[in-house]
């Protein structure tokens, strides 16, 4: 019996080619052997298994080089194959061992855990998974890839892992907003969109409440030069220049209740903070993914910490919880050059209190009427910006 050559690690199991005689067999033995890549060492074993006529025992010195590699999968391509369809396609391939199992992880944008379904893979290493239906929604999908080898190797074996998200495309009606009926100064509502609409002028996406008329229903951005401006003039009322971009907040009051529809659009992408530029001053911003986004996973570029505003019929300071389609305030102070960070990313830190949400010692008051407009915001009643 020759010396056995061509060494395949599997753990603790290696599978040994002998040449006995002029015919090839195959034994399996289990042995402790040095784990680091590439060290020497000396192996004493019984062959074993199903080789004839073998008995005994040889030693004999290798070269050790152990599979510390994890399997590798080339970009997969997410397809809509339907209305609340979507298919994940791609390769995964070990040059060194064989892949033994590989698996889809999925979730909604803005859930803290992933749900899971094996993987079947060809000869070839390719796989087509379908995602299910219920996680494709207007959060947002979130996914990664999990594959181990014979070896043990795993491209990410616990979360947290890197992973990837798909912009769901939405049909009508889109996303729905709910508007309620008021008509006094208090009645005003913040609102905005967390989607990236086809059609997002204002006109368009509001037309459930019918042509526009100043004493049923209206509509305000707030100038981003407002501090230089008095009275009406610091506002922008409806017209075809408001859009309902992510990130972007309005002011609205209607006399009558309604359901606004934002018709088709695009979820943004939940596996990156998504960025909204601030102007100097008081600015209107609404949450650019359709799920509540802690107050503790919003900051700003420059680092500094800002109070965030919501009206309710009053200034509140401060929400613990941001949530969609509503509108909120934030001061960037003198800062021309400061963007707002909003994370999706809602996978529980390990070993981290992600509870505490950053607050500083601030309020608006009288003495910011000249910085978020006329008495603070268009709920006046001094005739510069009118009730409905």
């Amino acid at each position: 019996m020759k010396p056995p050559h061509s060494p395949r690690f599997v753990a603790s199991v290696i599978l040994f080619w002998f040449l006995i005689g002029s015919q090839a067999a195959v034994a399996q033995v289990r042995a402790v052997f040095p784990s680091a890549s590439g060290a020497n060492g000396t192996l004493r074993f019984l062959a074993g298994g199903s080789v004839a006529g073998v008995s005994g025992s040889v030693s004999t010195r290798f070269f050790l080089n152990r599979d510390h590699e994890p399997p590798r999968i080339t970009p997969p391509i997410t397809t809509p194959t339907g209305e609340n369809s979507y298919t994940l396609a791609g390769t995964i391939s070990d040059d060194r061992s064989a892949v033994a199992s590989a698996t889809l992880h999925y979730r909604q944008g803005g859930e803290p855990l992933f749900s899971e379904v094996s993987l079947n893979l060809d000869p070839s290493g390719q796989f087509t998974a379908s995602i299910p239906a219920e996680a494709i929604t207007s959060r947002g999908l979130d996914y990664y890839i999990d594959a181990a080898d014979e070896a043990g190797n795993h491209i990410c074996a616990a979360p947290p892992c890197p992973y990837a998200s798909v912009e769901v495309t939405l049909g009508e009606p889109g996303i729905e907003m709910p508007v309620q009926a008021g008509s006094d100064s208090l009645a005003y509502q913040l609102v905005s969109f967390p989607i990236r609409i086809t059609s997002p002028n204002a006109a368009t996406v509001l037309d459930e409440l019918g042509t526009y008329d100043d004493t049923k229903w209206r509509f305000f951005d707030l100038k981003p030069d407002y501090f230089s401006r008095s009275g009406a003039d610091q506002y922008n009322e409806f017209g075809p220049n408001l859009q309902f971009n992510p990130g972007k907040a309005f002011w609205l009051i209607s006399t009558t209740a309604a359901v606004v529809q934002s018709g088709p659009g695009t979820t943004n992408r939940t596996d990156q903070p998504f960025s909204i530029p601030l102007h100097p001053g008081w600015n209107l911003v609404g949450l650019p993914f359709d799920f509540d986004v802690p107050r503790n996973k919003v900051s700003f570029s420059d680092g500094q910490i800002r109070d965030v505003y919501q009206w309710q019929r009053s200034w509140q300071l401060q929400p613990s919880l941001l949530s969609p389609r509503r509108g909120y305030v934030v001061d960037a102070g003198d800062a021309s050059d400061v963007r707002m960070l909003f994370n999706p990313d809602m996978t529980p830190a390990i070993g981290k209190n992600d509870d505490e949400t950053p607050t500083r010692s601030a309020s608006i008051d009288e003495g910011s009427n000249g910085r978020l407009g006329s008495s603070r915001n268009p709920t006046t009643s001094s005739g510069e910006i009118r009730n409905c």
